[in-house]
């Protein structure tokens, strides 16, 4: 404890004599202001850190505005490390005057439950809240631009419904191993959700304790799912409609997860996004054409569009699943597609699984479940 004192204070200090050679700071009221610029008469705010960790005051209320020297300055922003591990703070209140808080603000405040963050804040930088482990409650902003890796991460107790909106930036395991979130809303124009956002994996850790989310709809815009975005949860079934591309353990140690369905719009699925999840029993994948790499699971059966078995089984990882893949999907736009009597060759698709009437030369297309080129 007091070597972990000791480097806390080395580091507070190294930031204090940067910010006293390159800006102006004043105290007032027992809070430390710095002037981010004197033509808009703007500062950030963060503890003086006159105290032992400790013993600073359990309730902070931000002004919106500060008064020195007969100046006027609006407050904007909370400094880095601003109230990083204030020990026994316990009630922050913000102003609607700021826009951003700044890399581990508040990070490390074990008795913080809830927080309200204004609406005017849109910049969350990296770790703001992190290791926060008895926050529960966080009301963000309907819009907010960008929330920064590792802005949650640790804050095991926290059990909003989470909403990841569209037009909000995301950075690297903003809800790591927040593992008492109950439901995630990922709004319709989302298109990637970023590495470890909500993993819960750590193979240093046991016993392991799995996210709480046991459902989950991932909407037709997302594209991308990172690697171990979802590692380590109670999700039961899973359908990814659209996603093109899922990264290393995607889905990793999902011991719950029974049944998969990838749309045809899949390209890409890593031989790890489901390792671990010894459930997984049921796989529909309802492209025709095979997504690279794949994903093997033993014991699971693979169900893929009619027509298609020959090449899943020649195809990568598919091949593995040898008597388990069925050809039992029926697609509308391949398999009712009605054939003219005319025609002498087999039904021609493109890889979207469109009928073409008259093939291009030197073009990729469908026949019999085979890809062919013309």
């Amino acid at each position: 404890m007091i070597m972990k004192r000791l480097m806390l204070c080395i580091l507070l200090l190294t930031g204090c004599v940067f910010i006293k050679l390159s800006a102006d700071i004043f105290v007032v009221d027992s809070l430390r202001y710095r002037v981010v610029s004197k033509e808009k008469m703007t500062v950030s705010v963060s503890s003086t850190y006159t105290n032992e960790l400790d013993t600073i005051t359990e309730s902070v209320v931000i002004p919106p505005s500060v008064t020195y020297n007969d100046t006027t300055y609006t407050v904007t922003s909370v400094d880095r490390f601003g109230f990083w591990y204030c020990l026994k703070l316990s009630s922050i209140s913000l102003p609607e005057t700021i826009d951003t808080i700044r890399y581990r603000a508040f990070a490390g405040l074990d008795k913080l439950e809830q927080v309200e963050i204004p609406s005017s804040v849109k910049v969350l930088e990296a770790g703001v809240f992190s290791s926060c482990f008895k926050l529960k409650h966080v009301k963000l902003p309907a819009k907010i631009d960008f929330i920064g890796s590792d802005c949650f991460k640790l804050c095991t107790k926290l059990e909003d419904s989470i909403v990841i909106r569209k037009g909000t930036e995301y950075g690297t395991g903003v809800y790591t191993y927040c593992r008492s979130i109950k439901h995630i809303t990922i709004e319709p124009g989302v298109t990637k959700i970023p590495n470890e956002m909500f993993n819960n994996y750590d193979d240093m850790t046991y016993p392991l304790i799995p996210l709480e989310v046991e459902d989950i709809v991932i909407p037709e815009s997302v594209d991308t799912i990172g690697r171990a975005a979802f590692a380590l949860s109670k999700l039961k079934t899973l359908k990814l409609p659209s996603c093109k591309v899922m990264g290393k353990e995607a889905f990793a140690h999902n011991r719950w997860l029974e049944t998969v369905t990838f749309g045809n719009k899949v390209e890409h699925v890593r031989s790890s996004a489901f390792n671990g999840s010894s459930s997984l029993k049921t796989i529909y994948c309802e492209s025709i054409i095979p997504p690279k790499e794949g994903s093997y699971v033993k014991g699971a059966t693979l169900h893929v569009p009619k027509g298609c078995k020959e090449i899943y089984a020649t195809t990568d990882n598919w091949a593995k699943y040898g008597e388990n893949i069925v050809d039992d999907i029926e697609l509308s736009g391949i398999h009712h597609a009605q054939v003219k009597t005319q025609d002498s060759d087999a039904p021609t698709y493109d890889l979207q699984g469109r009928r073409v009437e008259n093939p291009k030369q030197g073009e990729i297309y469908i026949q019999k479940g085979k890809k062919v080129k013309k």
